[in-house]
């Protein structure tokens, strides 16, 4: 019996296109849609989710969203809840172009200087380090 591939490898099976897949990719994704049908059934799902991203196209949304819902599978409706608790973030964010990644970016380089120095010295030494770390 082979082996089952990770979660990883699984999430980039599904993720891509079926005609940008390899022959030996597009086999195994066929025997990983016949040992789970419900990736079969999720699969389309995922790539129109992320072509309605990709185009920024917001009306998409509501009926991908019954689609979604209509699906049956358990995991994509608690993700399509968890997007309906925050409609109005989930619009924004696909309708903007700009993004709190940067930002997110520097307080994780900080929180991570904060952990590494956490005990070790008094704050004015992890101020000195942060501000170097710039």
């Amino acid at each position: 019996m082979p082996r089952l591939p990770s979660t990883r490898r699984l999430t980039w099976f599904l993720s891509r296109e079926f005609t940008a897949l390899s022959k030996a990719e597009r086999e195994a994704l066929r025997r990983i849609h016949e040992a789970a049908p419900d990736l079969a059934l999720l699969q389309p799902l995922i790539h129109e989710f992320q072509s309605l991203l990709g185009k920024r196209e917001v009306g998409a949304f509501h009926p991908w969203r019954e689609r979604a819902i209509a699906s049956g599978i358990f995991a994509l409706q608690s993700f399509v809840a968890g997007l309906e608790r925050d409609q109005e973030a989930v619009v924004a964010a696909v309708r903007l172009s700009w993004s709190n990644g940067p930002v997110e970016g520097q307080v994780n380089r900080l929180k991570l200087h904060k952990r590494q120095m956490y005990g070790r010295a008094s704050f004015p030494l992890l101020r000195a380090r942060g501000l170097q770390a710039v």
